[in-house]
């Protein structure tokens, strides 16, 4: 009987299982920056240690406006913007550092992007 009561429960373990790894949906993809992305876009050599240097200055820009008094003592809602604000800024810069050829390349991947995305469920 024990035995019996024991399979049993393993069963609804593995079969609760099985369901919730069906259900979980895969983590929403987001487009970086990264060596490896410009790599796989074929960003030149060149190109990619411009963005690198940029990503650093940019990178000291936003420790010093979240270590700054009006950026500590701003609402959640006016840090969002601010903040949101320099990584625009980071964004445009960047993306106006390639080719046009980059450019569509940049393009195409961030389209992929959404498109699977939207087909998992993302807006």
């Amino acid at each position: 009987m024990k035995k019996i009561i024991v399979l049993a429960t393993l069963l609804v373990a593995i079969c609760s299982a099985t369901v919730n790894a069906q259900d979980a949906k895969p983590k929403k993809q987001v487009f970086a920056w990264t060596k490896q992305v410009m790599t796989e876009l074929g960003i030149s050599a060149e190109t990619q240690q411009k963005v690198e240097t940029y990503k650093k200055e940019n990178d000291l820009e936003q420790k010093k406006l979240k270590e700054s008094e009006e950026y500590i003592n701003a609402s959640e809602e006016d840090k969002r913007k601010k903040m949101g604000a320099l990584l625009g800024l980071r964004q445009k810069t960047i993306y106006n550092m390639l080719t046009k050829e980059e450019q569509q390349k940049v393009d195409a991947k961030r389209e992929q992007i959404k498109k699977e995305n939207e087909a998992n469920g993302y807006n």
